[in-house]
């Protein structure tokens, strides 16, 4: 098993809504309707399985970093915010847009995101001061499997 799984997706990160419960009569089905939020769940998943192979999913605790890079919305200058923190339809929760990247790695590289013993989040622009910032909306992922 490799030491570190690291990748980068490019594509706008969306956060993970509340869920839908549709159904009667005791049949439920729980669903994410919302497209975009899908479409980048998607492209995550594609890129972590390109990366990570034909390899079976982890099974120990691991630990996950994602650096999410989002927009900059033009109504934010540079100097006045460097940082988002701006709620708009591409600025969501930080714990939102983990959610829906620890589930795209669900069965891929971890077999379960239940697995996810620490996890570090961050949001940045492109021109935010960070290490892993990209030059365009995306993340940068890595999963660290957790040993003794």
């Amino acid at each position: 098993m490799p030491d570190l799984l690291e990748f980068t997706v490019l594509g706008l990160p969306v956060p993970k809504g509340s869920l839908k419960c549709v159904g009667r009569r005791g049949h439920h089905l729980i669903v994410n309707d919302d497209v975009a939020t899908i479409v980048w769940q998607t492209l995550v998943t594609k890129a972590a399985t390109a990366t990570w192979g034909l390899e079976p999913p982890m099974l120990g605790p691991v630990a996950v970093e994602v650096v999410l890079t989002l927009t900059r919305p033009r109504s934010v200058k540079p100097a006045d915010r460097p940082w988002p923190s701006l709620k708009s339809p591409h600025h969501g929760d930080i714990d939102k847009l983990a959610r829906t990247v620890l589930d795209a790695l669900t069965g891929v590289v971890v077999k379960d995101d239940a697995q996810v013993v620490e996890l570090t989040a961050t949001k940045v622009y492109p021109d935010t001061p960070h290490l892993d910032r990209l030059t365009e909306p995306g993340a940068v992922v890595r999963v660290i499997p957790v040993t003794d």
